[in-house]
């Protein structure tokens, strides 16, 4: 470009090509006649390369801002969106507690059971919000530790409310599950009394047998009958001693209950030594018979016996010769 008029600041006057027109002044740059063709060449490529690097620097820290941004952005979401499932745990919490802190559990086994079955389920519930605290708990650090400010107070101060909430919840747990097993226990102490107490009736009912047979072959019968009722007192036995040592345990972990558990104890021991009672006085009685049936057979056996003796010696056959007498003799002997 060759200059013909500089003097306005803004807009300069300049030929090139036979051409004449105005360019904006900020765009070109005066330079000395004395430079050489050459040496202006090179300073145009160094003024464009400056202004490259520049530009392109400049795209650089752009790009750099603009994901600082994002991040920053993307944080501040996480923060935001981890304050709203703080508050939506400690709800969950909230209402949680109304649940563990429900004091019914059951008049019977039965009853005791279902609420136990509810509770497990709400213990499942439990765990798996664990791992959501757990993960809350995470991501809350890590976003204190970039530099959240503006959250970072909001976000600390629910997290650590949600804590003491959670180990509040906990607490309540644990109480509501042992009282569950201790209700549990207790009721099924009853349940064991009560179904043996149906056994007892039961061999009670098959003891009430006025038979005791009236030969020897149906004495031996009834005996055998009663071996197999004793097996089975036998095995009776040992779950009353297993209760008794149940019933001991209970009167000492849970005193509450321990006048009620007596009870139960000194009823079925009661029942129990009623019917090994009736049981050893009913072996006895079969014993009794089967003396008095051995000796009622050893009677018929030795009254038929002596019966044929009998008619042995008061024959009057006599021998019409020598070997009849003999053979008479040798008989008779």
């Amino acid at each position: 470009l060759a200059l013909l008029n500089s003097n306005n600041k803004d807009w300069w006057k300049v030929e090139v090509n036979d051409r004449q027109g105005f360019v904006p002044a900020a765009y070109v740059k005066k330079i000395e006649a004395g430079l050489s063709a050459s040496q202006q060449h090179l300073a145009d490529q160094n003024s464009i390369s400056a202004r490259q690097a520049q530009i392109e620097q400049q795209y650089e820290n752009l790009l750099a801002l603009g994901r600082e941004r994002k991040t920053k952005l993307e944080e501040s979401c996480r923060a935001y969106q981890l304050v709203r499932e703080a508050a939506e745990l400690h709800q969950w919490i909230k209402e949680k507690e109304q649940h563990a802190e429900v004091h019914e559990i059951g008049d019977d086994l039965e009853q005791v059971e279902v609420h136990q079955k509810k509770f497990d389920d709400f213990k499942n519930d439990l765990e798996a919000n664990k791992v959501r605290l757990a993960e809350m708990n995470e991501v809350a650090c890590k976003l204190v530790n970039v530099g959240q400010t503006e959250a970072a107070v909001k976000i600390t101060q629910q997290i650590d409310d949600l804590n003491k909430k959670w180990s509040s919840l906990q607490e309540k747990t644990q109480k509501k599950a042992d009282q569950l097993m201790s209700a549990h226990e207790v009721q099924r102490f009853h349940r064991d009394i009560d179904e043996t107490k149906d056994w007892i009736q039961e061999k009670d009912e098959a003891l009430n047998n006025n038979d005791y047979g009236h030969d020897l072959r149906s004495v031996q019968t009834l005996q055998r009958k009663h071996e197999g009722l004793e097996r089975d007192l036998a095995a009776l036995g040992d779950k009353i001693r297993q209760l008794d040592e149940t019933a001991k345990r209970l009167m000492q972990t849970h005193p509450e209950n321990a006048d009620q558990t007596h009870s139960k104890q000194t009823e079925i021991n009661e029942e129990w030594t009623r019917l090994t009672e009736k049981a050893n006085a009913r072996k006895e009685k079969l014993l009794d018979s089967y003396d008095l049936q051995r000796f009622l057979a050893d009677y018929r056996d030795l009254m038929s016996w002596i019966n044929s003796m009998m008619s042995l010696v008061s024959s009057d056959e006599l021998a019409n010769d020598v070997t009849g007498a003999e053979a008479l003799l040798e008989r008779h002997q």
